[in-house]
C-alpha cells in the first residue's frame, strides 16, 4: 500500500470518527489554525533577546499588557510611513538597540518587561532609542561615504598617474627613435 493510500484511509477514520461524534450527539469542529501574528513574533523576540543578552530566563508576566504594547508600537511605525512589510523589522531593530544600549538611551531601571517599550509615559525611551538609531546610521554612511570617496580619488590619481606615465614612455620611445635615426 502506497503513503498516499495510506493518508486516505486515515482521513476516512477521521471522518467516520467524527461522524460517529456527531451522531452521539457532539459538537465537533477542526481544529483551529493557531496563527502566528507580528504582535506575537515581536513579544517572543522581546523576551528571547532580552533572556540572550542579560543571561536570566525573562518571559512575559503580563501577556495582555505586552500585547498592547506590541500592537501600540507597530502601529507606531505604520503611521511613521514604515512599510507594512517592514514594520517588524523595525521594532525588531529597536528592541535590540534599547536592550544593548540602556546606558546610551538613559534609562535608570532595569529593563525586566515590555512595558519599556510603552507608547504613552514610556515614548521618550522609543524616541530616544530611535534618534539613537538614525544617529548612528548617519554616522556609518558618512564615514563609508568618505572611505569610497577617498579610494575614487586613489584611483582617479593612479589613473592619471598610469596615463602620464604612458605619455612619458613613447615621448621617450620617440626620443629614442630620433636618437637612433640621427645616428644611421
Amino acid at each position: 500500500m502506497s503513503e498516499l493510500d495510506q493518508l486516505d484511509i486515515f482521513k476516512s477514520d477521521v471522518d467516520r470518527a467524527k461522524k460517529i461524534l456527531k451522531d452521539h450527539g457532539y459538537k465537533v469542529r477542526d481544529p483551529k489554525k493557531k496563527y502566528i501574528t507580528p504582535v506575537s513574533k515581536l513579544i517572543s523576540y522581546f523576551y528571547q533577546r532580552l533572556s540572550f543578552i542579560k543571561g536570566i530566563d525573562y518571559y512575559s508576566k503580563r501577556e495582555g499588557k505586552d500585547r498592547s504594547i506590541a500592537k501600540e508600537l507597530l502601529s507606531r511605525f505604520l503611521e511613521e510611513g514604515c512599510p507594512q512589510e517592514s514594520v517588524l523589522d523595525r521594532a525588531f531593530e529597536v528592541i535590540n538597540y534599547l536592550i544593548l544600549n540602556e546606558d546610551k538611551v538613559g534609562i535608570r531601571f532595569p529593563i525586566t518587561d515590555m512595558s519599556v517599550l510603552g507608547q504613552g509615559n514610556m515614548k521618550w525611551v522609543t524616541d530616544k532609542t530611535i534618534m539613537l538609531i538614525t544617529l548612528e546610521k548617519e554616522a556609518r554612511f558618512e564615514m563609508d561615504r568618505n572611505r569610497l570617496s577617498k579610494e575614487l580619488e586613489k584611483k582617479t590619481y593612479r589613473v592619471d598617474y598610469e596615463s602620464k606615465l604612458e605619455e612619458l614612455n613613447e615621448i621617450l620611445r620617440r626620443k629614442s627613435n630620433c636618437s637612433k635615426k640621427e645616428e644611421g
